[in-house]
């Protein structure tokens, strides 16, 4: 009994760690597990930080610049009120870390009489004004700088001057004329847009060009000498912040002056209100709730893919339990317990898979702009992956010495070796696709049931984590499946003979001589290729349905509404944009033979497809077709029409002296995306002043379009564009979520590489004196690389093909559940990744090929002799 007593002291404790460096594969096994464990782990802690900076950048880049801090407005203010909120907002953005402010104050839109003539205008000043404007004629920064309409109606000239201001010659000559500032305007106009544009549908005295005094002091003076309400506003640039906690820091500095501008105009007279506003609340509040739902959907994931992870760090204490055999026998017989024999494996596996962690880590945060929505982390990240990373660095040390223990414990007794291959046998025997499968069903139910919720006083939906599962559930059966079959296969494969095709027969016994190995490698191969095509066919269904919809909606890249009048007249598109434009005609109307309105839709088709929005797939394709069935109405004049989303078909009283003969029909067209309808051609409609509304349509940008309008002398009243039609962070976090599922893919697909490497590495001996010999027995070297691209290919292929199947199946169903608006035509589809599977066939071909010159190159260097004595 003395003998058999445990001691740690019978260890070689300081040998341990140099006794690893013996097994260079394991070593090298063990950091490749700690690398791909830590990856994923800080993988998702850093996926999770940068949401929310993602979703804070995707706000803040939808509001103007000069939003992002305080804003203040008075609408209609005496000169003494406008001074004072001028000077207690400066001086409180002061104090509340604002060191720079912009203010501007505007009359009313009045005349100002220039001697020969008078135009209508604002008069105003703002700061950095000058900075901001395009100079066509002058630029000194000083007198009158007047827009160019303004100054073509009244017949300014620079060297004239404007009457009646109340200030001295200087201050009152014009000095520059600059461009006309137009709808719509970013950067430094953005939020003045209001008060120095004038809208094409606005009335007499609303609107006019601003007429700038260059200097402040000067403006002050036409303020002092001639009362006038004034429009008042003062911002505050700012630098955008890239984390939400710099935006909610920015938020609440922004709010300290709120209240204190608010409590300085408390006594103002009603009829002169002053808003003060800060506008970064509801975008931290958003960027809150996109975080909290990529994070309720990535944590389950992230456990699953830990448990993966430490059953591969097991997997190394058993392959060390394989190499060690011999010394673990002599220490049992030694008297040395099962647990210190897993202390002296943790002594030898600890550093290489410390190593490979604090390596996973590292490559987790240079890798961070490939994977994640954004590259800014949130503060705290740090620590809270830090914490983590000592936990899961525990977790595997016990792990390691777990596994190590209890296989030497059962290993060395033979009831419990019985024991145990009758567990083994059992648990090979049991379905568990069953299972899986039993799970996706489950899963299946839910996704059908609405894998998005929005809970109340939210506006992101959030994702249900066990309908997440469900395509991934549809991959792990198949593997599953496959890995059965393969491995009944394999067993049964003793008795194929196919001598006449010498390398088939090769390869398909050496996958059965390995049929454990060449197994686990296909399952871990085939989750690989499964994984990232359901997130890469989430992710582009997500990407897709976003422009569809929001393309759809607007009808075009940008879209601008002209007066029926200039249609009427002939109105031709300028040459600029008339190749990617065309006209389209809108009116609603109460249809006598359908329950609700329904929308009419008139269109060139010969110029159609050269404005509106396509997207390259089915349903365009099927627009295009369609179109070429309208024209003229037939002599019974009933009009050729197109019925959209389910309007009645045949012959259709549409209202207005129009019925039309429908001749096709289609689930959704551009601009008729929430609605019914029918779709006509512009030469059957005679009058053009019937329809409501007309528009350019243009794949070109709002600006070129507007601009290229006015230079015709057309207006543009109404605008919309494509990209600022619908708000994209609802499909943005859906996005953000399953591309977090294609970096596990990837890591998968790195796992699976390593492996087959590995697996070749770890038949090296066998390989080489098999393949030595029959080279020696006249196996010709193209038969030798044959088998290995047989044996190698069979499990390439069956990973491809039912990986590739099962995840575009499980993509294909679950894309369709995932619609953040599913009342906007049309739902996500995936479509075929034709980029997907190319790519994976070339990376799986360059694999392969390296293993067989890998297996090659050992049987064609190996010394026979040495072999055998070996």
């Amino acid at each position: 009994m003395k003998a058999k007593r445990s001691t740690f002291r019978k260890l070689p404790w300081t040998r341990a760690p140099r006794a690893a460096l013996s097994s260079p594969s394991t070593m090298l096994v063990a950091m490749l597990t700690g690398l791909v464990v830590a990856f994923v782990i800080a993988g998702a802690v850093l996926h999770v930080s940068t949401v929310g900076s993602a979703a804070v950048s995707y706000n803040l880049d939808r509001l103007c610049p000069h939003n992002l801090g305080p804003n203040v407005v008075g609408e209609a203010l005496d000169n003494d009120n406008a001074a004072t909120v001028v000077d207690a907002a400066t001086e409180s953005g002061a104090r509340h870390g604002f060191t720079e402010s912009v203010s501007g104050r505007y009359t009313m839109p009045l005349r100002v009489d220039f001697g020969t003539d008078s135009a209508l205008t604002r008069i105003g000043h703002r700061d950095q004004a000058m900075d901001n404007l395009t100079v066509l004629e002058g630029g000194e920064r000083s007198g009158l700088w007047i827009a160019r309409s303004v100054a073509e109606q009244a017949g300014v000239r620079v060297g004239d001057r404007a009457q009646g201001l109340g200030v001295d010659a200087a201050a009152s000559t014009v000095t520059t004329i600059y461009e006309d500032l137009v709808q719509p305007q970013d950067q430094f106009w953005c939020t003045e847009e209001a008060l120095v544009t004038v809208r094409p549908l606005s009335g007499d005295f609303e609107d006019a060009q601003v007429l700038f005094f260059a200097d402040r002091e000067e403006f002050e003076a036409f303020t002092a000498a001639t009362p006038l309400l004034l429009a008042t506003t003062v911002r505050f640039p700012v630098e955008q912040p890239q984390t939400p906690d710099a935006a909610s820091a920015l938020s609440e500095r922004a709010a300290h002056v709120v209240s204190d501008i608010r409590g300085v105009v408390g006594d103002f007279a009603t009829d002169q209100p002053v808003t003060a506003r800060a506008y970064l609340d509801r975008p931290v509040e958003l960027a809150g709730e996109s975080s909290r739902s990529v994070t309720l959907a990535v944590l389950p994931l992230t456990l699953v893919s830990l448990l993966v992870g430490l059953a591969g760090v097991a997997a190394v204490a058993v392959q060390w339990c394989q190499r060690r055999h011999t010394e673990i026998r002599l220490l049992w017989s030694r008297g040395v317990s099962p647990l210190a024999i897993g202390a002296k494996a943790v002594l030898e596996l600890g550093l290489p898979l410390l190593a490979g962690m604090g390596l996973g880590v590292g490559v987790a945060f240079a890798a961070l702009d490939l994977f994640a929505p954004a590259s800014q982390i949130q503060p705290g990240t740090g620590t809270l992956l830090t914490l983590i990373m000592f936990g899961v660095v525990a977790v595997a040390i016990g792990v390691v010495g777990a596994t190590v223990a209890v296989r030497v414990r059962s290993g060395l007794e033979r009831a419990r070796v019985r024991h145990g291959g009758r567990v083994r046998r059992i648990l090979t025997l049991l379905p568990w696709e069953l299972a899986t499968a039993g799970l996706a069903v489950w899963a299946g139910s839910r996704l059908w049931d609405g894998a998005l919720s929005v809970e109340a006083d939210e506006v992101i939906p959030r994702i249900d984590p066990v309908a997440l599962a469900f395509p991934l559930l549809i991959v792990l059966t198949v593997a599953g499946l496959i890995a059965r079959l393969l491995n009944g296969s394999l067993i049964k494969s003793h008795s194929l003979q196919m001598w006449s095709r010498p390398a088939a027969q090769l390869g398909i016994r050496r996958l059965a001589a390995s049929r454990g190995t060449v197994t686990g490698v296909l399952v871990v191969a085939l989750l690989a290729v499964g994984t990232i095509a359901v997130g890469n066919g989430v992710v582009t269904a997500q990407q897709g349905a976003f422009n569809a919809k929001s393309g759809l909606s607007v009808g075009a890249e940008s879209s601008v509404q002209v007066g029926n009048a200039e249609i009427r007249d002939g109105l031709t598109l300028p040459a600029e944009i008339a190749t990617e434009s065309t006209f389209v005609g809108v009116t609603t109307r109460a249809i006598p033979d359908q329950s609700r309105d329904g929308r009419i839709v008139v269109v060139d088709p010969a110029t159609f497809a050269r404005g509106a929005f396509s997207d390259d797939t089915a349903r365009s394709r099927q627009i295009d077709e369609a179109l070429e069935s309208l024209g003229a109405a037939d002599t019974n004049g009933r009009i050729p029409a197109l019925a959209v989303a389910g309007a009645a078909e045949g012959t259709v009283d549409i209202g207005g002296g129009m019925e039309v003969r429908t001749v096709g029909a289609v689930e959704g067209f551009p601009g008729l995306t929430r609605s019914i309808g029918y779709v006509i051609a512009a030469e059957a409609v005679e009058q053009p002043t019937t329809i409501a509304s007309w528009f350019v349509w243009s794949n070109h940008g709002l600006t070129t379009v507007v601009e290229a309008l006015a230079a015709e002398g057309v207006e543009a009243l109404n605008t919309a564009e494509r990209a600022a039609a619908m708000d994209a962070l609802a499909f943005l976090t859906v996005e953000w979520t399953f591309s977090f599922i294609v970096v596990l893919g990837l890591v998968l697909a790195a796992l699976a590489v390593v492996s087959l490497l590995l697996s070749v590495e770890a038949r090296r001996r066998q390989n080489e004196l098999s393949g030595a010999l029959a080279a020696r027995m006249g196996l010709r070297l193209r038969t030798l690389v044959s088998s290995y691209l047989v044996e190698l290919s069979v499990v390439a292929v069956l990973a491809i093909v039912f990986g590739s199947l099962a995840g575009i199946v499980g993509a294909q169903l679950s894309s369709s559940r995932l619609d953040p608006a599913p009342e906007v035509f049309p739902a996500p589809e995936p479509g075929l990744p034709w980029g997907f599977l190319i790519w994976t066939v070339l990376i799986t071909s360059v694999v392969v090929a390296v293993a067989t010159w890998i297996a090659v190159r050992l049987v064609r260097t190996a010394r026979v002799g040495e072999l055998i004595r070996g």
